[in-house]
């Protein structure tokens, strides 16, 4: 008796959409990694050491001595910042900034090459905005209800990225 070859499993639309965004990320995230900003990595480097605490914008703001804004403009846009505020917001993060020469040849590096998560790096709305540092990003990989509301189907184009609610912090 002879035996059919058994065929795999039909995948899942998450298995599929996991699959192909993973194919992506990554050399994705290696281009966003080389173009970082000085700012960008300031920025980056605040809200892993908020994050590392486990503590809101509010409490991060509230143990350090500034407002809730701050902190905030400190994890959206620290280059907007005069260098005086920058530097004092890294100062305990187990950060600093670095002046070096240029050098001949190819030029020196003023940025940490830390391994960033990827969605800090490219997990943006459609606006090309970060999503809110208060909750963590997470791919998109089933269809939104508000997506389907506002649109009456699901194409599977819809947003790449979302953020996940933490039981425990309000909204």
């Amino acid at each position: 008796m002879t035996s059919l070859p058994s065929r795999p499993a039909p995948r899942s639309f998450r298995e599929r959409r996991l699959e192909q965004i993973a194919a992506e990320l990554g050399e994705h995230a290696d281009r966003v990694r080389e173009r970082l900003s000085l700012a960008d990595v300031v920025s980056l480097a605040i809200r892993a050491h908020r994050r590392q605490l486990g503590l809101s914008q509010r409490g991060y703001a509230a143990a350090r001595g500034y407002s809730a804004s701050h902190v905030a403009r400190l994890e959206r846009s620290a280059g907007d910042l005069r260098l005086a505020a920058v530097v004092d917001a890294l100062r305990s993060t187990g950060f600093r900034l670095c002046v070096t020469p240029d050098a001949p040849g190819p030029s020196a590096s003023t940025t940490a090459t830390t391994d960033w998560p990827v969605s800090e790096l490219v997990a943006r709305d459609d606006a090309g905005r970060r999503l809110p540092a208060h909750r963590p990003a997470a791919i998109a990989t089933t269809p939104h209800s508000w997506w389907f509301t506002r649109h009456g189907y699901f194409s599977g184009d819809g947003p790449l990225w979302t953020w996940r609610r933490v039981p425990g912090r309000g909204l």
